[in-house]
């Protein structure tokens, strides 16, 4: 089992089904991730933010995360170039993003381009490439001259509610179609979204969500599921 799918298992037992009643992969490495009593098929997805790719919709951090550890990579290379001092490398960012050949001289080029002319406040510094690197000062660390301090996507903004309801949505659509041969095998289909967006919202925002949030759906079941087992599941 891959994490999103432990997950959706651990959920199920504090459900109230048997271990012996949850059957992972009944029909091999195909649809459905899990049948429970003999009846109830269970396809499993990691609820995430999305954006197009030639056509195709991608989860964001198949960029984002790529772009997060690539620049993490080079700062090290400066250490000790700035005396007694340490700065934190905040990256600002939307797609489409540089490949990492570019990415990686870009960085070192405005790295070094810092390194000549260190500033003590907050410098935000643009490019053409869709990247702002905001590089501010922070506690002195012997010989590390830059940390990454976190960054920003940009393509994942819109309100919270929102970016769930579309989201959800795509990921139903995902998977209706996938499942749809196979439906005639089970009498009922559930399809569990483990919640990388929301992390499963707090009081206010589950009453907004149940008020405002429709969406259409063929499952018989669509559970959006918290990564912390101490926030109740959504079910819509």
């Amino acid at each position: 089992m891959d994490h999103q799918e432990r997950r959706v298992f651990e959920y199920l037992k504090s459900s109230g089904f048997k271990e012996e009643e949850i059957v992972f992969e009944p029909d091999g490495n195909i649809t459905p991730d899990f049948l429970v009593k003999g009846e109830i098929a269970i396809e499993v997805r990691r609820l995430n933010h999305h954006s197009e790719k030639n056509g195709k919709k991608i989860g964001l951090e198949v960029d984002s995360i790529p772009l997060y550890q690539c620049v993490s990579k080079i700062l090290p290379e400066f250490n000790g170039q700035i005396s007694g001092r340490t700065y934190f490398v905040f990256l600002r960012y939307s797609r489409p993003l540089p490949k990492t050949k570019n990415l990686k001289l870009l960085t070192r080029k405005i790295l070094r381009g810092f390194c000549e002319n260190p500033s003590e406040v907050k410098s935000e510094i643009g490019t053409e490439q869709n990247i702002t690197y905001l590089i501010f000062p922070g506690a002195p660390r012997e010989n590390i001259t830059f940390l990454m301090g976190g960054d920003n996507d940009q393509d994942s903004g819109g309100s919270l509610l929102g970016e769930m309801e579309r989201n959800i949505r795509l990921c139903s659509e995902e998977k209706t179609e996938k499942t749809r041969p196979h439906r005639h095998k089970y009498k009922v289909w559930w399809l569990a979204l483990v919640d990388h967006i929301g992390y499963g919202l707090d009081g206010i925002d589950r009453e907004l969500f149940h008020s405002q949030v429709i969406i259409k759906h063929e499952w018989d079941k669509l559970i959006v599921i918290p990564p912390s087992k101490d926030v109740p599941a959504i079910e819509i």
